[in-house]
């Protein structure tokens, strides 16, 4: 869960760098992703650590990249929901719609950094997992 957490933050935070936010938008940009992927991985990321499931690097990466875009999914969900009470012009009741426009336009910018933080995530935690000693 912590592992899944702190790579999306990192992500995150490779993304937004350079841009000065305001308390709410580090919210919403950074604490949302970073929520979102230790829900994942705190689900779905468990099997990485559990030698009979998953063999090699390859199985590793491919549950990381599946616990990212699981990620993104609910941060696209916690986004819709956050967004109409942290900036103003937001009505709650168009949560599909920016539940879809947060998927399409978030998977656009951020989509491949996050597959590409998911899949890291996923082989250095099996790396982890498989050279600790019993």
């Amino acid at each position: 869960m912590f592992w899944f957490a702190g790579f999306a933050l990192l992500a995150a935070e490779t993304l937004f760098y350079p841009i000065t936010m305001v308390f709410r938008a580090r919210v919403l940009f950074l604490a949302l992703p970073a929520i979102a992927a230790a829900i994942a991985g705190y689900s779905l990321g468990g099997t990485i650590m559990d030698r009979r499931k998953i063999q090699g690097y390859r199985s590793a990466i491919l549950r990381g990249i599946y616990v990212s875009l699981a990620a993104f999914v609910i941060f696209a969900g916690l986004f819709a929901l956050s967004i109409p009470f942290a900036e103003n012009g937001w009505l709650r009741s168009s949560f599909g719609a920016i539940f879809l426009d947060t998927l399409m336009f978030g998977l656009l910018m951020a989509g491949p950094l996050a597959v590409v933080s998911g899949g890291i995530a996923g082989a250095s935690l099996f790396w982890l997992v498989s050279n600790k000693d019993v």
